[in-house]
């Protein structure tokens, strides 16, 4: 019985060596990216996504978005999806050739721009 026990822990302990060096061994971070040709021209187009409170209008995820006031004068928004509400920051805006919004809820287990 002493043996099957022990077997057991080790089991166990090899496991949880196996799960801790695989997590060691995965990247830090990550870089995600899109890509999509358009027949509009690129003011238009950033017209389009940089016009937050409209966002619900053409993004079918999107239930509602809400402008809020930022500290720091950057534009700040809630968006109400089918995935729940998150809070988005513009961290970069160069009209009409970047849009960088990043996750500025704190609480949340993940972030990103």
């Amino acid at each position: 019985m002493l043996k099957i026990l022990l077997l057991v822990v080790l089991a166990l302990a090899a496991v949880i060596v196996i799960v801790v060096v695989v997590g060691l061994c995965l990247p830090q971070s990550h870089v995600a990216s899109r890509s999509i040709t358009l027949r509009q021209s690129p003011e238009t187009v950033f017209g389009l996504i940089s016009n937050f409170q409209e966002a619900s209008s053409w993004r079918s995820d999107a239930r509602q978005m809400e402008i809020l006031s930022a500290p720091n004068g950057q534009v700040r928004f809630r968006e109400v999806s089918n995935s729940g509400t998150i809070t988005y920051e513009v961290v970069e805006s160069n009209p009409p050739h970047r849009l960088v919004t990043q996750i500025a809820d704190k609480n949340l287990p993940f972030a990103g721009t």
